[in-house]
């Protein structure tokens, strides 16, 4: 479980393929050429680190002893699984070819080698769809493709050759700081806890997806002995959550369409039993499941503000359109979808024995935390009290190990059980997956609206002002009128427990764009599309524009009386090269142009008076089009290097439109 991580980059040529591997931590490593002569390479002379030519017989020993971690498409994992088994020069460009130049899923061609198992891809952890010169980019690593024509017979001279070697360590280096960033180590940290808690520490489960983990876990996958767990598909809405009869607290045009909404999906699910009962397989059954729309209704619950229920959760529409308040209460439910799930039977017993061993353990080790924390805050940590208590949460843990060994098992815990619960709710409502109850789930998302229109409801009723209303809680403001008996009274009658933050300034223009600040007017949290682009802490969300339009559009709510204007200048003049930076990407059917020229799809650049011309060219209609939220200006192209300032012809006036632009969806 603890195996060394190790990047791994390969790159294949028709006429030859190098393997990288890099130590992430010490950035040192080595050079394989599969069946090829070491001496066509000079190890001193390429990126800057310090690199040494592997043997064959050194690969082995990483391939067994040590955690590859890879980013790219699938050919990454196939190619160096080849490359691992010393492979013919021919048949690894054969592999490529398939997977590159003829996009044949790898799995088609041959099995995932079982040598790979242990391997941890990178691209598990992102948005489905992005590609690694994305991060790249934004991580200031070089995106310059690799100009040596891949697809060429002729034999590569021995500056090509250092070339190849240079762009395979290129990739590497940028991997070790995709992998090395506080967001991929969570994630990482996260998934590797899961793996070894519930997942037995099967290396195969290295290589998926957290929603993949949590299936697997909840299923039973990984126990040979026995026949993993298939979820059961509820045939009726119950429309009761712990002994209260949900709609008879709703409107009578939301309940009427829940009614009718019901009537077709259990209709469905019969002819759901009749397609399989003909042959169908589950996944094409189940599919007349998604042939019915979400019910929608839209309702006031007072003069200022109104509800619209939706696939997407509840949201709220006010008449005012930049809301400002202080003293702002935050309310969410504890666990709401696990709440839900556990109340609704959602899950067959089976799973549900499993999940709700995923639930406890997830309360057990948070309040095991909360505990050292105590200790560490009073200056005495006793290893044998705190393994006491884990004791009585129903955790064992040795008295005998260190203070150090202690935090890691906790952590691994609150890590463990967090994705364990997390990601299944997302599962049960994905087609064709062993977890999926289309009627169950459905129900547990608008029993989770019900409730929290009643909490609003009862706030306001109270004499209070709910501000917007979020998957699992709300903003709102007493009034000085409301005290939070209102919540208690809700959390009884619900059979529901709720957390509580009090914010001390609240900007929002929805239920999902807004901004939470401390006392000091110093952000808690941006949230939203316009202002969630402060830095690049968060790999997931990456955006389409440079960080320096959601700062500045954050600073301008701050501060509404500074003009836009001083507060770009006031970012241009901090020298903050990355602030400034775009990176796009051409969409699907796309290409990206430069200078009327078919250039490479992801392209990183800043906005100058003078330099090249950048646009899409549309395959299928034949038009140039715009790159989106790139305004009309010439750009400066810097896909190797992002240099060491702000050129002197920064185009402001085309950054400051854009900012404008995003502005105006709030003022």
């Amino acid at each position: 479980m603890n195996k060394k991580p190790i990047i791994a980059t390969a790159v294949v040529t028709k006429t030859k393929s190098v393997l990288v591997l890099l130590d992430p931590k010490t950035m040192k490593g080595g050079v394989f050429f599969p069946e090829s002569a070491k001496d066509s390479w000079d190890p001193e002379a390429v990126e800057g680190v310090e690199m040494i030519s592997l043997t064959y017989e050194q690969i082995k020993g990483y391939k067994n002893n040590t955690r590859l971690i890879t980013f790219g498409r699938s050919d990454q994992t196939y190619l160096i699984g080849e490359m691992m088994a010393n492979s013919s020069q021919d048949n690894l460009f054969r592999v490529y070819d398939e997977i590159v130049n003829n996009f044949v899923a790898g799995f088609k061609i041959n099995p995932k080698p079982k040598s790979l198992y242990g391997n941890f891809e990178l691209e598990n952890i992102f948005r489905q769809g992005t590609l690694p010169e994305e991060v790249l980019s934004r991580l200031g690593e070089s995106i310059t493709p690799l100009s040596i024509d891949p697809n060429s017979s002729k034999e590569l001279t021995s500056e090509e050759v250092k070339e190849l070697v240079s762009y395979a360590i290129k990739r590497a280096k940028g991997t070790a700081k995709v992998f090395n960033h506080p967001f991929s180590q969570g994630e990482f940290t996260q998934m590797s806890a899961m793996i070894e808690r519930y997942l037995g520490g099967g290396e195969y489960f290295y290589s998926q997806n957290g929603s993949k983990l949590a299936t697997s876990a909840l299923t039973q996958a990984h126990i040979k002995s026995r026949k993993p767990f298939v979820n059961h598909k509820s045939s009726k809405f119950q429309w009761n959550l712990n002994g209260v009869d949900v709609l008879s607290v709703i409107p009578e045009v939301w309940k009427k369409e829940l009614i009718e909404f019901a009537t077709k999906m259990e209709e469905a699910h019969s002819e759901y039993l009749k397609r399989l009962s003909s042959g169908a397989s589950d996944r094409d059954a189940s599919s007349v499941f998604k042939e019915i729309p979400f019910p929608s209704a839209s309702f006031p619950l007072n003069d200022q503000i109104s509800v619209q229920s939706g696939g997407g959760g509840l949201h709220t529409k006010r008449a005012e359109k930049l809301i400002r308040r202080s003293n702002v209460h935050h309310h969410d439910i504890e666990g709401a979808y696990t709440a839900m799930i556990l109340a609704l039977g959602v899950f067959s017993p089976e799973i549900e024995a499993v999940y709700k061993g995923f639930k406890d353990d997830k309360f057990a080790y948070k309040k095991l935390k909360k505990a050292l924390e105590k200790s560490f805050d009073n200056g005495s940590v006793s290893v044998g009290q705190i393994a006491d208590y884990a004791e009585t949460l129903g955790i064992k843990i040795s008295k005998s190990i260190s203070i150090g060994e202690l935090m890691e098992t906790i952590s691994k815990g609150v890590a463990a059980s967090k994705l364990a619960t997390n990601k299944p709710t997302g599962v049960a409502d994905q087609l064709g997956t062993p977890l999926y109850n289309p009627i169950g789930m459905i129900e547990a998302r608008i029993i989770l609206q019900i409730v929290l229109y009643d909490l609003a409801k009862r706030i306001i009723d109270a004499g209070g002002e709910v501000l917007s209303i979020n998957t699992d809680g709300l903003f709102w403001c007493d009034n000085g009128v409301v005290d939070f008996s209102v919540l208690e009274e809700w959390s009884s009658f619900w059979t529901l427990a709720i957390g509580y933050d009090n914010i001390p300034n609240y900007i929002a223009k929805s239920d999902n764009d807004r901004l939470l600040l401390d006392e000091n007017k110093k952000i808690i949290e941006a949230a939203g599309d316009d202002l969630v682009h402060q830095s690049f802490s968060d790999l997931f969300k990456l955006g389409t524009k440079p960080l320096v339009v959601d700062r500045v559009v954050a600073q301008k709510l701050i501060n509404p009386d500074t003009s836009l204007l001083d507060l770009l200048k006031k970012e241009f003049e901090s020298g903050d090269i990355e602030a400034f930076m775009f990176t796009s990407k051409s969409q699907r059917h796309s290409k990206t142009i430069v200078n009327m020229k078919v250039a490479p799809r992801i392209n990183r650049f800043l906005l100058t008076k003078t330099g090249d011309s950048i646009g899409t060219y549309l395959v299928k209609t034949e038009a140039i089009g715009k790159l989106i939220n790139v305004p009309d200006s010439p750009v400066r192209i810097f896909n190797d290097k992002i240099p060491d300032e702000l050129p002197e012809d920064l185009n402001l006036e085309a950054y400051l439109k854009l900012i404008e632009t995003v502005y105006s969806h709030w003022d």
